[in-house]
């Protein structure tokens, strides 16, 4: 691909269900492959959250639907403020 239209999911798995609930989601980058984001996010978890983050990157797309381009994972313990 020579350029995409990307942003970014954040979800958090919620409940006995494991379905990721989305909290959160950056602006769209038009047509880079380096999308800088100058977004800060502040949410707060419930006791039925699990301590993960899911990131998922998607190249929006108006015509056929966006496609996912990326995923990871963030473990909150891994962080000493959690």
């Amino acid at each position: 691909a020579t350029s995409s239209d990307p942003y970014i999911s954040v979800c958090c798995p919620e409940g006995e269900r494991f379905k990721d609930n989305v909290v959160a989601k950056t602006k769209t980058v038009k047509k880079t492959l380096n999308p800088y984001y100058e977004q800060t996010f502040k949410f707060i978890l419930s006791e039925n959250h699990y301590p993960y983050l899911h990131l998922e990157v998607y190249d929006w797309d108006a015509a056929s639907g966006d496609d996912i381009i990326g995923k990871c994972v963030i473990n909150l313990y891994d962080f000493d403020s959690f």
